[in-house]
């Protein structure tokens, strides 16, 4: 099974995890923001106009200690062995693999595959996505995935 990552962080030299959307080839998905390990000061001049008024709260909205146990326990839950795909591995792996430090899902991968797959088309035909909202990067991947190799694999 391929999960297909996006993470939004506050900035490339001190990178912290401030929201990431995962979503499966079969199209389940789960999207989380983080609230404790992050602050304004951190983030970049385009994180603070860009990412963090798309931001939801609510629901989605937990610690650190909260979204790591919801994404072991999701990736669990599929049984079989995962695998997750990122177009910026070298930034977003490390940042997953930080919040999933103190248990593991003995069904995941330990390294991230590297793919180049966006889909541009998949903002217009999709007017509420937005760029930059990890949920929604995340589908557009898995979407641009799709057409490049012909549906769900």
């Amino acid at each position: 099974m391929k999960i297909f990552l996006d993470a939004e962080f506050t900035d490339f030299q001190n990178s912290k995890l401030i929201s990431a959307g995962f979503v499966t080839d079969a199209g389940e998905e789960l999207y989380v923001e983080l609230t404790d390990t992050w602050r304004e000061k951190d983030c970049s001049t385009f994180v603070l106009d860009t990412v963090l008024p798309l931001l939801e709260g609510g629901d989605v909205a937990m610690t650190e200690a909260e979204a790591a146990g919801w994404l072991r326990t999701w990736i669990e839950s599929f049984g079989q062995p995962v695998l997750i795909i990122s177009d910026a591995p070298q930034l977003d792996w490390p940042l997953i693999t930080h919040l999933l430090r103190d248990g593991w899902p003995k069904n995941l991968a330990t390294h991230c595959a590297s793919m180049l797959v966006d889909d541009y088309d998949y903002f217009e035909e999709n007017p509420d996505a937005t760029r930059h909202h990890a949920l929604h990067d995340a589908r557009a991947f898995r979407t641009g995935y799709q057409r490049l190799f012909g549906g769900v694999t």
